[in-house]
């Protein structure tokens, strides 16, 4: 059986002044401290009244580019349009892949300087791009031509988000919500 000694006595101990009447007078210190605690709290541990909490709900600003997952929309203001969100690499990626339907619209997408990012919306947990030192960033696009499915790789450690989820995915001002994850590929099916 172990047990820990007040500093009081641990001080007395080192000295060699230790007596059974100084061992007495710091238990009794001691348990005088404790009980005046307890004897202020009423026995219980101080917690603040329930009429006294208060809880401020911030609202969050909107944001001005945010886009729903509207196809006209994306197309309009964008240029793109999304072809899929798959579970990539067993799981440990999603592979983001969009049609670029107007080359100047889409620029903004593809500047190198953004770093783009994805959000589980269930949980709010942040994803980025992986950025393997020997080819950069996971993600395409130097030429970019019209008609053509480009992709966006995002980490998905521990396979945090499953099939089935929805995410966000930002890059800078482009920001499109409620992209449900699929398990596979449905073009290659």
């Amino acid at each position: 059986m172990s047990f820990v000694l007040p500093l009081s006595i641990c001080i007395y101990m080192k000295r060699g002044k230790m007596n059974l009447r100084n061992l007495l007078g710091a238990l009794a210190l001691g348990l005088g401290v404790i009980a005046s605690g307890c004897a202020r709290s009423g026995g219980r541990s101080a917690q603040p009244q329930p009429s006294s909490l208060s809880v401020e709900i911030e609202t969050p600003k909107p944001v001005e580019n945010e886009v729903k997952s509207d196809a006209s929309l994306l197309e309009e203001k964008w240029g793109i349009k999304i072809e899929a969100a798959m579970l990539s690499a067993g799981g440990y990626m999603i592979d983001f892949r969009f049609r670029v339907l107007d080359a100047a619209k889409a620029a903004q997408i593809f500047d190198r300087k953004i770093m783009p990012y994805m959000i589980d919306q269930q949980t709010g947990a942040t994803f980025i791009v992986p950025s393997p030192p020997k080819i950069g960033p996971l993600r395409a696009g130097r030429n970019i031509k019209e008609n053509k499915v480009y992709f966006i790789i995002f980490a998905n450690p521990a396979r945090y988000v499953k099939s089935g989820s929805k995410i966000t995915v930002v890059v800078g001002d482009f920001k499109v919500q409620d992209i449900v994850v699929d398990a596979v590929d449905r073009h290659l099916l």
